[in-house]
């Protein structure tokens, strides 16, 4: 710590000790963690839809079925570096949509999705500066995810069908090729979806199925529900959620299915996260969907968050705790999602400890008539980058991409900047609570407090 630091640092102390007086007895009504969309990003933006975000080597690399953002040439996969936008690279076949990218053993992997002259999957890795083919022997028209589990050390790509040789995820193998993953009972199912997990101390890969009864490849319908269920020790474990769950969904019968498709898996408040499309579960009185929650970390039961928001479909789920606010978020990006009665937004957010779903800073507009939706998002450089088909982002121009922040100068999430706000952002930075890392460089120190000036003398 510099000269001018520590001065900083001991001002602030004096004031602190000060200024912490008046915060006693200070009574704060809970409000939901104030997020807002940042007007300076996202126009322009990528100029086709983006299917996937990941941050990798201190950049964003944005992957989909564009060639350009703005008026830089990017191909399907353009990097951010936090102010500027360039190509990752080349190498990528033409006419290729990039739907995941994924890291793996300290490396940027391209999930490809070709559709002439045949429907067909290639998979590409970065390797400096080019995009290596990894393709292998992989075989497949289509795939839906690519997952580096950390378990096992190994890259996983699932797919619609598995009845040849294995399941319908595929491990690529230190000599290059592909191998099916053995799994028992055999079940010929669509995974949309991996996330690696822990139940009873044994590692387990959760994987998101069709919502209805699976297909057992040997003998016909299997007598298992779909929904999540872990590959456990090469064997298969239904883990919900399923119709008993949510009780009696039969009063409702056209309200759609009671077992939901899981297209999303997340980490949240001690446990999973599910969702998938146009879910209405029935939770006794109240339909809820459409995601479902499970806290407890061997996902033993269910629940609906939040109550009932109607209709939509998510694609993609994120988990966060913004500096300041330590109520973790989960962010639900889809289509058409009517939380509370407010008008159809492609995102929503429920907090831990929470009862009701919010609006996100005046949303994504999603409505009936327009194929608004958002399909991946990720966390870079204390960020929420949001991806998918859309031109809105609360009120602001965007391009299929739009960044979301926390609103640091509100720092008691009351609504409003005031005197209060840094009072009690001047407790924490005294504390030296982690919460004030502001700009998330793992340190408390004086260039958080000028962050957080910054913000304050902004306002939200």
């Amino acid at each position: 710590m510099n000269r001018n630091q520590t001065t900083i640092r001991r001002w602030l102390s004096s004031m602190c000790a000060v200024l912490s007086v008046l915060v006693v007895g200070q009574v704060v009504v809970a409000q939901p963690c104030h997020d807002k969309w940042d007007a300076s990003f996202g126009d322009p933006g990528p100029n086709g839809t983006v299917h996937a975000l990941k941050a990798f080597d201190g950049s964003l690399y944005v992957g989909g079925d564009f060639d350009e953002v703005g008026s830089t040439t990017t191909g399907q996969v353009a990097e951010w570096d936090g102010t500027t936008w360039s190509a990752a690279s080349n190498g990528l076949p033409s006419g290729a949509t990039v739907i995941d990218l994924e890291v793996h053993d300290g490396a940027l992997y391209a999930l490809c999705q070709l559709y002439s002259p045949t429907m067909a999957i290639e998979v590409y890795k970065l390797d400096s500066g080019t995009w290596d083919d990894v393709t292998g022997d992989l075989s497949l028209e289509t795939a839906f995810d690519m997952y580096s589990w950390a378990s096992t050390g190994s890259l996983y790509i699932s797919s619609d069908g598995g009845c040849n040789d294995g399941t319908s995820i595929w491990e690529l193998q230190s000599n290059g090729d592909w191998d099916q993953v053995s799994a028992s009972p055999n079940y010929g199912f669509a995974v949309w979806t991996m996330l690696g997990w822990e139940i009873d101390s044994n590692a387990v890969l959760l994987v998101g199925t069709n919502g209805d009864s699976l297909f057992q490849c040997t003998s016909g319908n299997a007598d298992v529900d779909g929904g999540v269920l872990a590959l456990n020790a090469g064997d298969w474990e239904y883990v919900g959620p399923n119709i008993d769950d949510w009780g009696d969904c039969n009063t409702q019968p056209e309200h759609g299915p009671a077992i939901p498709a899981a297209r999303a898996l997340e980490p949240f408040d001690g446990g999973v996260a599910a969702a998938g499309e146009h879910w209405w579960i029935c939770n006794e009185i109240a339909y809820a969907g459409p995601v479902a929650v499970s806290t407890d970390a061997d996902l033993s039961g269910w629940e609906a968050p939040g109550g009932e928001v109607a209709w939509g479909g998510v694609r993609s789920l994120k988990s966060l705790t913004w500096p300041g606010c330590d109520r973790e978020q989960l962010y639900a990006g889809g289509h058409k999602m009517v939380p509370n009665g407010i008008s159809a937004s492609a995102i929503v957010k429920f907090e831990a400890g929470g009862g009701v779903w919010y609006e996100v800073d005046g949303g994504i507009p999603s409505p009936s008539n327009q194929n608004k939706k958002v399909l991946a998002m990720e966390v870079y450089k204390c960020a929420l980058y949001v991806g998918g088909q859309f031109d809105d982002a609360g009120g602001n121009t965007v391009s299929n991409i739009a960044r979301l922040t926390r609103c640091i100068g509100d720092w008691n999430n009351d609504g409003s900047v005031t005197s209060q706000d840094f009072i009690a952002f001047l407790n924490d930075y005294n504390a030296s609570c982690p919460c004030a890392d502001v700009n998330c460089d793992g340190q408390v120190n004086s260039l958080d407090y000028i962050a957080f000036l910054n913000s304050y003398n902004a306002g939200c």
